[in-house]
This record gives structure tokens, C-alpha cells and sequence, in this order.
């Protein structure tokens, strides 16, 4: 079984990368924010949680490699809560967030698919996470299956986020 070892990374270095994920999560927010229509919130819903996944899986590379490994599993953690949340609310729409319930078969579809692949991708992540907290080196066979989801989660996201841009009367009436 190979391992990744864990190595240490300047201050400087980390708060860099501290810096960027939390940047990009402020990018998101404001497009989300900044949306006109139900539409273009879930767009931007859609398009964030792509990041999102994206993101999770940088940190884990990076706590793998002894890059502030308590608070990337923290950040990673708060995603894994949020992410179902924001998929729930895009599905069945959330009235803090000005969503209306899809009614797009085409987008129902895609978002069943979205959530079959979290599934997966949790898990993979989990098991990442609990062999940090546990472990100095990093089973590489987890990150094996991590990535190999990662690929297939954020294709079907990147579908998802198409199929909500092509139906632009998939919200139901209510």
C-alpha cells in the first residue's frame, strides 16, 4: 500500500491557499447574490456547487501533503454539509434563496444523477478524512477513488448546470 507523506509547508504558503479557497467562495456567493431570475440562481447554484466539489478535492490534496490539515478538514467538512443542502434547494426549490421547485424532466434527471455521484464522492471523502485525522501518510488508494468520482461528479454537475441553462420554463407553477 503506497502513502503520501505528509510534509510541511511555510506559513505564508498556507495562508495563501486559505486566501484563494476563501476568495473563490466570495466569488460565488456574489454571483448567487447577484442573479436576476430563478433561472440564473439556479445557474449559479448549479455552476457553485461544480466549484465546490473542485474545491473540497484541492484541500484534501493539499491536507494530504500536511497543508494545515485541521482547518482544510474543517472547510471540507462545512462543504460536505452544505453541498446536499444547496442540491435539495435546487431540486425543490428554496424561498430564501428565490428558487422555485424544477419541473424540468431533463433537470430532475440530471439532478438525480448529481446526487447518486455525492454520494460516492462523500463517502470517498470521508474515508480521506478520517485516515487524516488518524494517519500521518495518506492511503493513496483513497485518493484513487476520489479522483476517479471527482471526473464523473463534476461532468454530470457541468450537465446539470446545462440543463437548467436550456430549460427556461423548468419551474413549476407553484
Amino acid at each position: 500500500m503506497r502513502k503520501i507523506a505528509n510534509t510541511s509547508m511555510p506559513l505564508g504558503a498556507m495562508m495563501m491557499v486559505r486566501g484563494l479557497l476563501s476568495a473563490t467562495a466570495l466569488i460565488m456567493m456574489s454571483m448567487t447574490a447577484s442573479a436576476d431570475s430563478a433561472v440564473d440562481r439556479s445557474v449559479s447554484l448549479s455552476s457553485q456547487q461544480w466549484h465546490e466539489v473542485d474545491q473540497m478535492t484541492n484541500a484534501a490534496t493539499l491536507a494530504s501533503l500536511g497543508i494545515n490539515i485541521v482547518q482544510v478538514v474543517e472547510a471540507i467538512e462545512e462543504q460536505q454539509t452544505t453541498f446536499p443542502q444547496t442540491l435539495r434547494a435546487l431540486r425543490y426549490g428554496d424561498e430564501d434563496l428565490g428558487l422555485e421547485p424544477a419541473a424540468s424532466p431533463e433537470v430532475l434527471d440530471q439532478i438525480d444523477r448529481v446526487e447518486v455521484l455525492w454520494l460516492r464522492y462523500d463517502a470517498a471523502m470521508t474515508a480521506i478524512i478520517d485516515d487524516l485525522r488518524s494517519n500521518p501518510e495518506v492511503d493513496v488508494a483513497y485518493f484513487e477513488a476520489l479522483f476517479d468520482v471527482h471526473v464523473q461528479i463534476t461532468g454530470a454537475i457541468e450537465e446539470m448546470t446545462e440543463a437548467f441553462r436550456r430549460s427556461r420554463h423548468h419551474f413549476s407553477a407553484a
